[in-house]
């Protein structure tokens, strides 16, 4: 059989599968369900383990025992974190049960994209191609579907964007909109932090694509604030605590100190989601029979992109679930993209590339088919791998950049994030400081102690009854005795 019949074969199979979710029919939806596991099975049978996914088990067994913020020293967002809790407490350390919530909450997403764009007519016909083409770009990388906070957050951001849709569509005059626009986007920055910078940006999208009354921004904007501010109250009165969910959560993302991030790695995943991105939006051009309100989306979408590119600036570390944040816009010009063509072998061949491009994209970053994708933070698993059997089922604390060592122990004291964390071992001299250090070790009682800043040293010759209580295995490594 020659390649061209081979790819005509596959060509029209997958045309006809393009056909079948262009049909304006939700039953349409089982299919989009049953392909979202489909894709996925292999890493429900072999579960994937990535560090970003130790990262969250870690927060969500330390919960266990401790308070967000005070008894676990971290920046993740509060409500990310008590799901991790839950999860954790429900399925233990699972990277399966991740990667299965992840792919029923990529389902989710993908019918709210497809109900939002039917609902505000952003095509010329209804249609369940978007569900299809945003399961399809969620399964370029197993971090895409991986219960992320990004995922989780996106989800809110989603819910905001259809009354906005819905605002732009029908210059709506209810407040109730406006403010589950607001409240829908704090809930989002409960999940995830960077996804503030969509508060501004809904703020401009008002003012160039609608003609919202100025009393209605002061709505938008209480309703966004309203779940921060609830949350910073549930410290404040509840916890007695609220410096520390400000110094914790809020003040590394306004002024963020970079974690060394791969960048290269992060870049090869990024690449199909622009070219993608690039496609869809240069077929704009060729949408002949829309009218003025989607031509007016389009340019939306257009500017929502750009904008969202500001997330960087608010991001402690670039890191492959950050993608998340773009799927849905590229889902929105992909699908623009495909409409386009109808049968034929332009069809066929561009329909090939498209499914073919992610399935490849997929397993070669897991299985190393060809070794393009190589380089996710190796040092980091490098040292996961060389302090396993120190850190396996025991209670430990790691003094530097080590969070990957806390998948097969436990967090032993509240020093996780080390950004954090820095700046107390630096003012070891001071009094409140060591009384702190003394407290927090002789109730956690970690059973081993990882030093990569040769820090543990300085906190011996301060509090020599607990330099008394271990003894040097290795260089860098102390075990309780």
């Amino acid at each position: 059989m020659s390649i061209s019949s081979i790819l005509t074969y596959f060509g029209r199979n997958l045309i006809a599968l393009l056909s079948f979710f262009k049909i304006n029919d939700p039953y349409r939806l089982a299919a989009v369900f049953l392909l979202a596991f489909l894709i996925r099975l292999p890493f429900f049978i072999n579960p994937v383990y990535s560090l970003e996914q130790s990262y969250w088990l870690t927060i969500g067994e330390a919960l266990q025992w401790g308070t967000m913020y005070i008894d676990v020293w971290d920046s993740m967002a509060p409500l990310a974190a008590s799901v991790y809790w839950l999860v954790v407490l429900v399925f233990g350390k699972s990277v399966l049960a991740l990667n299965i919530l992840g792919t029923l909450l990529n389902f989710f997403i993908a019918v709210l994209i497809n109900n939002m764009f039917i609902k505000n007519k952003v095509y010329e016909h209804n249609t369940y191609l978007p569900a299809f083409v945003y399961i399809m770009l969620s399964s370029l990388s197993p971090s895409l579907s991986s219960f992320s906070p990004v995922q989780m957050g996106m989800a809110f951001v989603l819910m905001a964007l259809g009354n906005l849709l819905g605002h732009v569509e029908f210059r709506a005059k209810r407040d109730e909109q406006i403010l589950n626009i607001g409240l829908f986007q704090g809930v989002a920055v409960l999940f995830y932090f960077p996804l503030i910078i969509f508060i501004p940006i809904t703020l401009l999208l008002f003012i160039v694509f609608t003609s919202t009354q100025s009393r209605r921004y002061f709505l938008f904007l209480t309703g966004s604030m309203l779940p921060i501010m609830f949350a910073f109250s549930y410290f404040w009165f509840v916890t007695g605590k609220a410096g520390y969910f400000t110094l914790h959560f809020i003040q590394p993302y306004l002024f963020p100190e970079y974690v060394d991030t791969d960048l290269v790695f992060m870049i090869k995943i990024a690449l199909p989601v622009i070219l993608f991105f690039v496609l869809g939006s240069a077929s704009l051009s060729q949408q002949k029979r829309l009218n003025n309100y989607q031509i007016r989306l389009n340019r939306m979408f257009i500017v929502v992109t750009l904008l969202t590119l500001t997330i960087f600036l608010f991001t402690k570390e670039i890191t492959p679930t950050l993608l998340i944040v773009f799927l849905p816009v590229v889902t929105f010009f992909m699908v623009h993209f495909l409409l386009l063509f109808k049968r034929g072998i332009v069809g066929e061949i561009v329909t090939v590339l498209f499914v073919s491009i992610i399935i490849f994209s997929l397993f070669d970053e897991t299985r190393g088919l060809t070794g393009w994708y190589s380089g996710d933070n190796l040092t980091a698993r490098k040292r996961a791998t060389d302090e396993q059997e120190f850190s396996n089922g025991k209670y430990i604390m790691v003094l530097g950049e080590g969070k990957e060592l806390y998948y097969r122990g436990s967090l032993g004291t509240p020093f996780f994030d080390w950004s954090l964390a820095a700046p107390f071992f630096n003012s070891l001299d001071h009094y409140d400081n060591q009384v702190f250090l003394l407290e927090t070790i002789e109730e956690r009682q970690p059973e081993v102690v990882i030093d990569y800043e040769e820090i543990w040293p300085q906190v011996t010759q301060r509090l020599p009854l607990i330099g008394q209580q271990y003894r040097q295995v290795r260089p860098r490594i102390w075990v309780k005795e």
